[in-house]
């Protein structure tokens, strides 16, 4: 929908009494119809996205014209980075961690961790991955990918996909979500050691304009450890690949 239709119901959302990010939007009818837009990037932070916070790399895709399969370079947030970010702008949470770490309150699979048992002298941040379905039309949606904070709960987007635009060619999509998914094993894998990445997620060297990540290649980051991950149904059978219930060879 457009902008003007998103601040105009979060205005009389906000009236009724809603909470929480609505109310950042919300803006009175007959405002200048050009200025909508506006309010909506800046209560979305849109207009305080930097192109070199963005990762770019090429995914197989369906072009949506010829219907042929194509490469498509797409932007997606690195998750330690964005997480590093709110680790470092909200310094509470290492002390948070570490009252629930000591008081026996976080799960016993965190405990068990391969990365915490790694990590016995440091803070290691529990992390989620979640995924998620995203219609936006009647016969088209998107495939987000998020992370965040177990103590925190603010949720942040790194990945987009538009599902029409997957990889149509027998695979189920997966030849798209699989360079998706290895970049995200990729800045797993780095968070886990609290290191910054020497190379991007191919071992190819970082390209020019991404001069500040060479910079920082080695330099410590805080450490994570992905202890849950979370979808719905459809996410777990189709987009993570395992069986539904009615498989008849694993319904487990």
């Amino acid at each position: 929908i457009s902008a003007r239709d998103v601040c105009i119901l979060c205005h009389f959302a906000t009236m009724a009494g809603i909470q929480g990010p609505a109310k950042k939007c919300a803006k009175a009818p007959r405002q200048q119809v050009g200025k909508y837009s506006g309010y909506v990037d800046n209560a979305t932070r849109l207009d305080h996205m930097n192109d070199d916070d963005v990762y770019r790399v090429g995914v197989p895709t369906t072009d949506r014209v010829d219907l042929g399969r194509t490469t498509e370079v797409i932007q997606v947030f690195l998750a330690h980075e964005v997480l590093a970010q709110e680790i470092n702008e909200t310094p509470s949470i290492v002390a948070q961690v570490e009252e629930q770490r000591d008081s026996g309150q976080l799960p016993p699979h965190y405990y068990d961790h391969p990365v915490v048992l790694r990590h016995p002298d440091r803070v290691v941040h529990p992390i989620c991955l979640y995924l998620d379905g995203v219609p936006f039309t009647g016969k088209d949606g998107l495939m987000a990918v998020y992370v965040h904070h177990l103590l925190t709960n603010v949720r942040h987007l790194v990945a987009v996909i538009r599902q029409s635009a997957m990889c149509s060619c027998g695979c189920g999509g997966q030849c798209t979500l699989r360079v998706v998914f290895f970049v995200l094993r990729w800045t797993f894998v780095c968070a886990s050691r609290g290191e910054s990445p020497n190379t991007r997620h191919d071992n190819s060297p970082f390209h020019d304009y991404e001069w500040h990540r060479s910079q920082k290649g080695g330099s410590g980051t805080p450490v994570l450890a992905l202890v849950h991950i979370k979808g719905d149904w459809v996410e777990f059978t189709k987009t993570l690949g395992f069986p539904p219930w009615n498989s008849k060879i694993s319904p487990c």
